[in-house]
């Protein structure tokens, strides 16, 4: 797996980000994007001032841009949390989380 490039500046310093894409064939990926939603709105994240509204990162964003997010993130599998602008995980990690939060 990549190592993710810790000096690349999304500019989501002081903010939680979803990217997300809307343009998948994936059935598995679109699961995971309503159920990630699904899992940040019960604990209320979506309420938080540091939360921005989830980016589209699809064929119609630069591509200078969402390559940057990709080698940020050291993936490519959306959707994708930043949190203060450090790439933590996807909808698997998050949910997981939650699951050892109870």
């Amino acid at each position: 797996m990549p190592r993710p490039e810790k000096d690349i500046n999304l500019g989501g310093e002081g903010k939680i980000r979803v990217y997300y894409s809307t343009t998948t064939s994936s059935e598995k990926i679109r699961h995971n994007c309503r159920f990630l939603q699904s899992l940040l709105e019960r604990k209320k994240v979506h309420l938080r001032e540091d939360f921005e509204p989830w980016i589209p990162i699809d064929i119609g964003m630069d591509r200078e841009e969402r390559n940057k997010i990709f080698e940020k993130a050291g993936v490519r599998k959306t959707p994708m949390l930043f949190i203060d602008d450090q790439y933590v995980g996807d909808y698997d990690t998050s949910s997981n989380w939650m699951r050892l939060e109870n």
